[in-house]
Parts: C-alpha cells; structure tokens; sequence
C-alpha cells in the first residue's frame, strides 16, 4: 500500500512538472502584451479584430449571395414612382474584397456604407443628366443585417481580449496597425500564428510593406 502511495505521489509530480512546461500553444505572454496596449492602439486592435470576425463569418456563405440592394424612385409633383433596384446587388464577395483592402478601418458596415456612397452617386448623376427628381435607399437583405451578425463583428464593445489574440493568430492578411507592433511582439506571435508569412515574422517570405504574402492591395470599391 505505501509503494502504491509512493508511486501515486511520483506519477502527479511528473504530471505536474509536464505541464508546468511552457506550451508552444500557451498565449499567456501574447495575452499580456495585448492587455498592455495603450487605449488608442488597443481601440485600432479591436477594429482589426471585428474585421478578422466578420472576414471568418463571410467566408462560409456563398459569394454570391446579396447582401443588400439600392433602390431609387422618381419624384413629379406629388406623384412617386415606385421602388426599382439601381445596378446589381451588394454580395458577399463584393463585401469581402472591401473588407481585405489592409485597411484597419475596413468594417462589416462601413464597407457597407462605402457602396451605398457610390450607388447615391451614380444615381443622383442619372437623376441629374435626365433632369429627374427622386429619392434612394440601401436595403439589407434580412440575413445579413448587421443585428444579425455575431455582435463582435460589428460592436467594437463585444470585442474580448481573447477574440484579438485569436485574430492575431488566425488572420492571413492583417491591415497595417496604428503604432506598429508593440517591441518583442514578434518572438511571442510568430510560433503561435497559423500564417507566420502574414506577419512577416522571420524565416518567411517578405514583400514591400503592405504587400506581403498573402495579402491583397484592395483596389477601387466597389
């Protein structure tokens, strides 16, 4: 019985000492550094968050699929037309292209609203070339408004310090963040990321900054 309890004893301290092995998986030391981030910087973090969030939910939905419609209707005297669609549909794929322009500002909505900025344009142009009068409006397509959305894709205060560090990790292609990265991010980030290359961490392939594997320029939108 007491051997029993002997080795009992040793098969918990090997355990223990196991374990008490730094895990090449452990995030305690990333989790610190991004828990240290001054308020502006830590605000940019969590933008860059929401758009690795709403990248992560949009890319397992066809690309195809319309997120939302512009929709105009001429005015004369007091008589209104009825509602036609203006162009083609806003997709997943058109939102997706905004959303990996490397722009930390590049958001679920604001890519959104950037698109419904272009379509008031083109149609205020058609208004005026005609000499028309009329009205417009953006409509979301019932599954992608925004309340429907998990709420740290679009709500900067749903954002946990877990969901940056698993951005971190996870992201292929992060926008360039305001104050860089803190000193000795790097060493901590790199053995942890799934695409090390997309931080240029070292031993990976580099291109000019902004323009590292991976990653796409963006170009105009939409």
């Amino acid at each position: 019985m007491k051997r029993l309890l002997i080795l009992m004893v040793m098969a918990a301290a090997s355990i223990a000492t196991a374990c008490s092995i730094v895990d090449p998986d452990d995030r305690a030391s990333l989790r610190d550094m991004v828990a240290s981030l001054p308020g502006a910087q830590g605000e940019a973090w969590k933008l860059m968050t929401m758009n690795a969030k709403a990248i992560q939910y949009l890319n397992g939905r066809d690309e195809n699929e319309q997120v939302g419609k512009y929709e105009c209707r001429v005015r004369n005297g007091d008589k209104v037309g009825s509602w036609s669609q203006l162009g083609e549909s806003l997709t997943v794929r058109d939102l997706l292209r905004c959303l990996r322009t490397s722009v930390v500002e590049a958001q679920y909505v604001s890519c959104v609203d950037a698109w419904t900025l272009t379509m008031q344009r083109r149609a205020q142009a058609s208004f005026d070339r005609l000499g028309l009068a009329g009205e417009c409006r953006y409509v979301w397509d019932s599954r992608y408004e925004p309340e429907k959305l998990p709420q740290d894709c679009v709500d900067p205060d749903a954002v946990t310090l877990d969901d940056t560090v698993e951005a971190l990790i996870s992201s292929e292609t992060p926008p360039p963040l305001p104050g860089g990265l803190p000193p000795g991010l790097l060493p901590v980030l790199c053995p942890l990321a799934a695409h090390p290359d997309a931080w240029g961490c070292p031993g990976t392939p580099s291109g000019p900054p902004g323009e590292g594997p991976g990653e796409t320029t963006g170009g105009d939108y939409p």
